[in-house]
């Protein structure tokens, strides 16, 4: 019995032991996981933004991008947010849309800002997309729907990139990333003292013009249940008034408008 209990000690030392020990390791430097990751990440954002600028025209304009820009730095330097790796680009297209890419790539098409009413608006899609981004949204679902092995096969034989863009364009995320997305994008814009209700003042806009615009409004069958996205939206805002602060001058926002509607 003594001996059957000396062993029984000795065996869960050398477990407790071996449990501290492996916890001490990094595994994921020590197969160098994250860094063949980040590759892959890197790769694709590149892939995929070449396949967009061979078909849609990219606005390099100054005015308009340093515009965005300013909305981006605003949501990221009040949420602790690299502002430097996010990066933006407007294409050109008759399609109200935006997403985010792999390494940190975001794509707004020019008709969802001339879509928009005011930054306010514009700030909302931002935040949702970069909420995506930091919650890894992008590569989780590649990954699930692909498999990584598949990734870096498309990317060494170079083919398949405009079938696996889709999925991220169009319906790119479930159910619950897209409620992650919206919950995290208004508690940045809360922070940052932007009002979340225009966001849902887009959505709602959708919803209610979606018979007339259906065929160029790939944002709705992107993000599914528009109204009912906006009525959730309008229950995170807090209950207590809130002083917000305006995000830009009138006179630049209809400037923006006005210029992206000359491309």
């Amino acid at each position: 019995m003594e001996k059957t209990l000396i062993q029984f000690f000795a065996f869960i030392i050398l477990f407790l032991g071996i449990w501290f020990g492996l916890n001490q390791i990094d595994f994921m430097n020590f197969f160098k996981v994250e860094e063949k990751t980040s590759k892959i990440e890197k790769a694709l954002g590149d892939f995929y933004m070449d396949i967009i600028t061979d078909t849609d025209t990219e606005i390099t304009d100054t005015e308009i991008i340093d515009c965005i820009k300013e909305i981006k730095n605003r949501i990221c330097n009040d949420n602790a947010i690299d502002t430097t790796k996010i990066k933006i680009h407007v294409v050109k297209s008759s399609e109200v849309n935006a997403f985010a890419l792999p390494d940190r790539h975001i794509v707004i098409h020019s008709e969802l800002i001339s879509f928009c009413k005011n930054p306010e608006e514009l700030a909302g899609i931002l935040s949702h997309e970069i909420a995506h981004i930091e919650k890894n949204h992008i590569m989780m679902k590649l990954g699930k729907e692909l498999g990584f092995s598949a990734l870096s096969a498309m990317l060494s034989s170079g083919s398949g990139g405009a079938e696996s863009l889709r999925l991220l364009t169009s319906t790119a995320y479930d159910r619950q990333m897209e409620e992650q997305a919206d919950e995290t994008g208004v508690a940045y814009l809360q922070k940052s003292k932007i009002n979340p209700a225009p966001l849902a003042d887009f959505m709602f806009r959708l919803s209610v013009e979606e018979s007339d615009i259906q065929k160029n409004l790939t944002l709705i069958s992107t993000h599914p249940e528009t109204e009912q996205r906006a009525r959730k939206i309008l229950d995170l805002l807090p209950k207590e008034s809130i002083e917000y602060t305006p995000l830009l001058p009138d006179s630049t926002w209809i400037q923006l408008q006005e210029n992206i509607r000359l491309f």
